[in-house]
């Protein structure tokens, strides 16, 4: 019997009807043609199943993730951030900007929105390189904590199945 896999992601989905990692259809193929089909995907293509991975998985906090699940959020969040900074340019509370004043709302509101996926897929990506959840706590220590976090986050996956879930190649 063949093995089946994920189109979109590549991941083996035996028995599924859709891919518990991404949420597509399952089809049948050998991992070579898997291999083939995902290597021709859009440039992009990763960024778009990050961020689909981000929302969907926004309260599991169990299980592994890899860099990419993790960078295309962040990445997100940066330009976002650009944006809402030059939109806000030369003003501030003390000038009266009323458009300060919203963007300054709608930014909250957003970051407040992505507080729980965030440490929900910084969680699964220390599980990832083989470390506890408790890492995030690093978050709290000012400048330096957060520059230890982020190394945490940039080191490389455990090739091999950990105690947090099976390795994704």
């Amino acid at each position: 019997m063949a093995k089946e896999y994920c189109a979109n992601c590549g991941d083996a989905v035996d028995g599924l009807v859709v891919c518990a990692n991404c949420g597509d259809k399952v089809w049948v193929a050998s991992p070579q043609a898997v291999a083939d089909a995902v290597n021709e995907s859009p440039p992009w293509h990763w960024f778009k199943l990050s961020l689909k991975l981000f929302f969907k998985n926004y309260s599991v906090f169990k299980g592994r993730s890899g860099p990419q699940e993790f960078a295309g959020p962040w990445v997100m969040m940066f330009f976002f951030n650009q944006l809402l900074t030059l939109l806000t340019f030369g003003e501030s509370f003390e000038t009266g900007g009323v458009l300060f004043l919203v963007i300054f709302v709608f930014q909250m509101l957003v970051y407040a929105l992505v507080a729980l996926p965030a440490m929900a897929v910084m969680s699964r990506r220390l599980h990832d390189t083989g470390r506890t959840a408790h890492f995030i706590w690093l978050i709290l220590v000012p400048i330096l904590g957060w520059i230890a976090l982020l190394v945490l986050m940039c080191l490389k996956s455990e090739p091999r199945d950990n105690k947090y879930g099976p390795y994704k190649a």
